[in-house]
């Protein structure tokens, strides 16, 4: 090559970087799949903006919902099991994590709120 700023390639004697590995086995990863959307209009309807902080307790504050339940609120509670950020979307993404802390388990959910809070239960 007639390239004066060309680094010639040397052969690798080992080509898998067992480094390289390690450290992106160690990161963590962000699967949105298997994640639980609350759709835009629940989280428009209980005043949650994109970039807005969802905080997630286990009980309904006023006492209306039994347990199991997910409850996002827009105001910060005393001991919040977690937080969600509100997505540029207008969704909340809940992670299967925060439904297994609240009770929850399964695949369908209905979505009740207003004023600032969002209610997630199994559907029937």
């Amino acid at each position: 090559m007639t390239d004066p700023n060309h680094e010639p390639v040397h052969p690798v004697e080992n080509p898998i970087d067992t480094n390289i590995l390690v450290a992106a086995a160690s990161k963590p990863t962000r699967r949105t799949e298997d994640r639980l959307n609350v759709p835009k209009s629940s989280c428009k309807a209980a005043g949650f903006l994109p970039g807005n902080t969802a905080y997630v307790v286990d009980h309904d504050p006023a006492g209306v919902v039994q347990k199991p339940v997910l409850v996002l609120l827009k105001a910060k509670p005393e001991n919040p099991l977690g937080e969600c950020t509100v997505s540029k979307d207008g969704r909340i993404r809940v992670t299967p994590a925060a439904l297994k802390a609240c009770g929850l388990e399964g695949n369908k959910f209905e979505f009740d709120g207003g004023e600032g809070k969002i209610v997630v239960r199994r559907a029937p």
